[in-house]
């Protein structure tokens, strides 16, 4: 093994024994940004190209995913690696809204806490009803491409 890559590795593991980073400050994190985006892991599992069994065994064994996992974790996030471990910030926060959104969090803040949880509640509907329209879409999409895979080729007549 080259020089270099056992220092990697070596440092690697002092750091895996000095739990500087542990898996439950990564997966808490990743739990954030489900928490954030209001996604399941499942739609994770689905938007990062990750079994999902796979995904849930890091979660149910309270393992760190590998970085490969990390980057395709980050990817689904639509996030860079770097954002993930930036825990100061929050990559998927936009700091630029629009007049409308503007407006509508200003309306929003007039509301008294009732009208506010009746707001929260429609919002968390309307987010898992287009969320179950998403995965049915994607569901047919997946059932049609097995249909035609398992189908032999036609030959073109001429």
């Amino acid at each position: 093994m080259p020089d270099i890559i056992q220092d990697c590795t070596d440092r690697c593991d002092t750091l895996r024994h000095r739990n500087i980073l542990p898996a439950q400050h990564i997966l808490d994190r990743i739990n954030y940004f489900l928490n954030f985006k209001h996604w399941t892991l499942y739609r994770l599992a689905k938007e990062s190209d990750i079994p999902y069994s796979s995904l849930n065994n890091v979660f149910l064994r309270n393992t760190c995913p590998t970085i490969p996992t990390l980057e395709k974790i980050c990817a689904g996030l639509g996030i860079s690696l770097s954002e993930f471990f930036s825990f100061c910030e929050n990559p998927l926060h936009s700091d630029k809204l629009t007049a409308r959104e503007e407006e509508l969090l200003n309306a929003y803040r007039l509301l008294s806490v009732q009208d506010k949880a009746l707001i929260e509640a429609y919002l968390d509907g309307l987010c898992k009803t287009l969320k179950r329209q998403k995965d049915s879409i994607h569901e047919e999409t997946n059932e049609k491409q097995k249909k035609t895979k398992g189908r032999p080729k036609q030959k073109k007549q001429i």
